[in-house]
């Protein structure tokens, strides 16, 4: 099995102040061969957040 870097970045949170439902995170893993590849993960509930806001931004 070849090595990998893992590499992840999120919000920090507050275990009492979270919705788990509504969130996402960056994540980079890099190859042992040179390639490297970049994903953003977003939950179905972020997905819907994120549109609202472009919308109301659009909207100014």
């Amino acid at each position: 099995m070849k090595e990998f870097k893992l590499w992840l970045e999120y919000e920090e949170i507050d275990p009492g102040n979270w919705d788990i439902d509504n969130e996402f995170a960056n994540i980079q893993v890099h190859l042992s061969d040179g390639r490297q590849y970049g994903i953003n993960v977003w939950t179905y509930k972020f997905l819907e957040t994120t549109i609202k806001m472009d919308k109301k931004k659009m909207k100014i």
